[in-house]
């Protein structure tokens, strides 16, 4: 019983507004990583679909969810990170999804590399159906960052709506340490009309 009370190692973040479509698929590629040891805080953001109901579909402990009024992405990434006990942190969309050994190598890496604040990973391109049509060697979407480097970064700023990430990234590597890249893909980037990118 003591363990269950024990932090996770990582807490990802899943910021989700009108997510229905996807997010199961979202959900599952974080619960179903090969490396256990995490929580997933699920921040609904005052969606009127059906996320909430697929959402109550599950019985994994690692899952948290918290509901707030529509407040944007900065906001509920800001109340998702609050949440978190982990002490690396990741966060991704409603409608992207982890490879299985995603968390995994990017956990070990930053174990062997204590400089770095950050780890990325390259990606694969999906569209609406989930096919591959291209390969990304330069986004930051698949990452993992240390919570002490998050600290010194501060939070996510809502003043920078659709760059939050790039200028939470940018204050994390000035405040922190570097980020470093794994350059193979564990992570699918869904292209759709609804993409915030």
């Amino acid at each position: 019983m003591l363990s269950s009370l024990r932090p996770p190692s990582i807490s990802i973040i899943l910021p989700t507004y009108n997510g229905a479509a996807y997010i199961r698929e979202s959900v599952d590629s974080c619960l179903n990583q090969s490396f256990q040891d995490l929580e997933l805080i699920v921040v609904v953001d005052g969606s009127p679909d059906d996320t909430e109901t697929i959402l109550s579909s599950y019985s994994d402990r690692r899952l948290r969810v918290f509901k707030q009024s529509n407040q944007g992405l900065p906001s509920a990434l800001n109340a998702g990170f609050a949440q978190a006990r982990g002490r690396f942190f990741s966060w991704t969309s409603d409608d992207n999804i982890y490879l299985p050994d995603a968390m995994a190598v990017m956990w070990q890496y930053l174990q062997e590399h204590p400089q770095a604040a950050m780890v990325c990973t390259d990606c694969l391109s999906i569209d609406e159906a989930g096919r591959i049509f291209s390969y990304n060697r330069h986004t930051w979407a698949c990452f993992l960052y240390r919570a002490e480097a998050a600290a010194l970064a501060g939070p996510y700023r809502p003043e920078f709506r659709l760059v939050e990430d790039v200028d939470f990234f940018l204050r994390l590597r000035h405040f922190a340490g570097p980020i470093e890249r794994i350059p193979r893909p564990y992570y699918k980037y869904r292209a759709h009309k609804a993409s915030l990118s």
